[in-house]
């Protein structure tokens, strides 16, 4: 098996999530055994994921949404640009 470090990385991506078929997860294995940069990344992406799988969000407060939602009203001014009518016209146009 050539590495696939550099060119394929997805594959030990999906090594690590088990979502390579049986014969080439193998052969992946194999690999990683032989290979220190490939095992480095394995155990990383393994600690990682592993992280991932440990961390629990807070709780939300009952307010979040409505303090959210007057965060973006209050930043709502200019980026707003395509509410404006000026769509109609144009879309008539490229009609």
């Amino acid at each position: 098996m050539n590495c696939p470090i550099d060119r394929e990385p997805e594959i030990l991506i999906a090594y690590c999530a088990s979502q390579l078929p049986v014969k080439e997860a193998a052969a992946v294995e194999l690999h990683v055994r032989e290979c220190p940069e490939c095992e480095r990344f394995v155990r990383g992406q393994t600690a990682a994921w592993n992280r991932l799988d440990e961390f629990s969000a807070p709780p939300v407060s009952d307010s979040f949404d409505r303090k959210l939602w007057a965060r973006i009203a209050a930043e709502d001014g200019p980026r707003r640009w395509w509410r404006l009518p000026l769509w109609k016209p144009v879309l008539s146009v490229a009609l």
